[in-house]
């Protein structure tokens, strides 16, 4: 998929999956604590090999993981194993580590699990005991499988914050629990404390709501071997940004935009204004849609603006003229820089 198609389409649908496989009507994603509680065994692991380059793709592909860190239950006591391959269409994935609100690209692709790997990659796998043995946890669109930077990456924080919380077992307690850790997060000045006490927030929204719960306001990013989409709603509004391979520059797309004037990415208290504003008429959607007007933008990438990303732990958005977009950042921003920065230096 082209990632400017991504970015229409993630525009459009962000709301909610819109994936090809088919769920019962009363199918909850379920969120990263309540992973964490129902996995027998979370590890720390490097992605090893997986079947054979080229051969045709199938239920039998495996990729082998070296085990790391323990990170929850016992040693196993068999080889670990995921389902998925090292290769899409013959060509090497990059490694495309998520933020805590999103799981890998690939569960889009059809089996509604992830699927593809890079080589020699570590990441947090979730495994349950079954009659045959471990297994993956087979929950759709779930991050069961994450590629982490580092083994003190913000997941890896994130489950041993959900480990302690957990251990509450009766439900009052542990929601008191888990706001009162949720407010100690947010008065810590660092990207991981507040993405892990908005992650925190969904869990407890979802719990009481009837079903997926979806923010007023929210940011989310998916990464894509071309290259990564950021999108910001704010109730009806939404902005996407992107970074794609073969660009120098992050370009901006919005709908709204009859004579505006001035957009800018608003992030870390500074902000930094969109050039080359080009409105067309565009046919976005399924099916027959009508034209839109959509409006586009492009932003110069710098090391300040990288750095910037990187470290925002507040509200960040796009502000339309007098309109703002807004949303908490949590570690989507910090996740959109890193891949920006990779992106760059590969152009």
């Amino acid at each position: 998929m082209a990632i400017r198609v991504l970015l229409t389409f993630l525009l459009f649908y962000i709301s909610a999956p819109v994936w090809a496989c088919s769920m019962p009507d009363d199918y909850r994603i379920p969120t990263n604590l309540q992973l964490v509680e129902e996995a027998d065994l979370i590890v720390l692991g490097r992605t090893g090999s997986g079947p054979e380059e080229g051969s045709e793709p199938g239920l039998d592909d495996f990729v082998l993981l070296e085990l790391i860190e323990i990170l929850k239950g016992p040693p196993p006591s068999e080889p670990l194993r995921v389902f998925g391959r090292t290769d899409w269409n013959g060509q090497p994935i990059p490694p495309l580590p998520s933020s805590l609100g999103e799981a890998h690209f690939s569960v889009g692709l059809g089996a509604c699990v992830r699927v593809f790997y890079p080589e020699n990659q570590l990441v947090v796998a979730m495994f349950v005991n079954t009659p045959e043995g471990l297994r993956q946890i087979g929950n759709s669109w779930a991050r069961e499988i994450e590629d982490v930077e580092s083994e003190d990456d913000i997941w890896v924080q994130a489950i041993h914050e959900y480990l302690g919380l957990i251990s509450f077992d009766e439900a009052s307690e542990r929601e008191r629990a888990i706001r009162q850790r949720q407010s100690e997060l947010m008065l810590q000045a660092d990207v991981a404390s507040h993405a892990i006490a908005l992650d925190l927030d969904r869990h407890l929204n979802h719990v009481h709501s009837d079903g997926d719960f979806v923010p007023p306001e929210y940011w989310r990013v998916i990464d894509h071997p071309e290259g990564i989409v950021a999108t910001v709603t704010a109730g009806e509004n939404r902005a996407a940004l992107t970074c794609s391979l073969g660009n120098n520059n992050v370009e901006m797309m919005t709908l709204l935009g009859d004579e505006t004037t001035r957009v800018a990415l608003l992030v870390g208290g500074q902000s930094y204004v969109f050039t080359d504003l080009e409105q067309s008429m565009e046919r976005v959607g399924f099916g027959e849609p009508e034209e839109t007007p959509v409006l586009r933008g492009t932003l110069d990438i710098s090391d300040d603006l990288l750095d910037i990303l990187s470290t925002s732990t507040g509200m960040a958005g796009v502000t339309v003229d007098d309109l703002s977009i807004m949303a908490p950042a949590g570690d989507t921003m910090l996740r959109f820089s890193r891949r920006c920065g990779v992106i760059l230096a590969s152009n």
